[in-house]
């Protein structure tokens, strides 16, 4: 079903497997929305209110959600591959088996939020918000977290190969004894990495940023 945005807020309720693409839908009003297994390929969504929506299995991607409120929205098994979600609001947002590869989620609050088994391979995280968000089982090879913060984020069996972590804060040996990482991957001046083999390393914590 495909439909034009002079209908999609007043049928957001309705919006399930609904053919989205390509819609200039900028500053949509769709909290609550039912947009399961939605196709929103190359959606404009810029600073669109999608809170509590269920997105979950929707086509997301090259979608433009720059600035959009998801806080709380269920995007589970998404494909957000590619897309730009710079500042986007994720707290609390459950994202578990989500696709964000190549994604473009610069200075994003993804705080509180649920990424188990995503796959985030390659994707653009610079200065992201990452307080207690739970990455176990993620893969985040190749993306680039640099200057994020990582309070209390849970790295358990997180693939970490080749990502730069650098300038992050609040990132302790703790967090990253459960990932998986090599010797490319880049973490903050403060995590020393000291390789014995390929596969043992100690780690020390040289300094905490703190910025309180």
């Amino acid at each position: 079903m495909r439909i034009d945005r002079s209908k999609v807020e007043s049928a957001i309720t309705n919006l399930a497997r609904a053919d989205l693409s390509k819609l200039n839908l900028k500053g949509a009003k769709l909290r609550e929305g039912n947009l399961q297994k939605a196709k929103l390929v190359e959606t404009q969504l810029g600073w669109a209110d999608l809170g509590k929506a269920d997105l979950s299995g929707a086509d997301l991607r090259g979608a433009d959600l720059s600035g959009a409120d998801l806080a709380e929205a269920n995007l589970q098994n998404a494909d957000l591959s590619g897309a730009i979600l710079w500042r986007a609001r994720f707290y609390h947002t459950d994202l578990s088996g989500a696709t964000l590869k190549e994604a473009n989620l610069k200075e994003a609050n993804l705080s509180w939020s649920r990424l188990e088994n995503a796959d985030l391979s390659g994707a653009r995280m610079q200065q992201a918000d990452l307080t207690r968000s739970n990455l176990t089982g993620a893969n985040l090879s190749e993306a680039s977290l640099h200057g994020g913060c990582f309070r209390d984020t849970s790295f358990d069996r997180t693939n970490l190969s080749r990502a730069d972590l650098t300038d992050g804060q609040f990132l302790t040996c703790k967090q990253i004894q459960p990932a998986t990482f090599d010797r490319e991957t880049r973490f903050p001046a403060y995590i020393r990495i000291t390789w014995s083999s390929d596969k043992n390393f100690q780690c020390r914590d040289e300094k905490i940023l703190m910025n309180e």
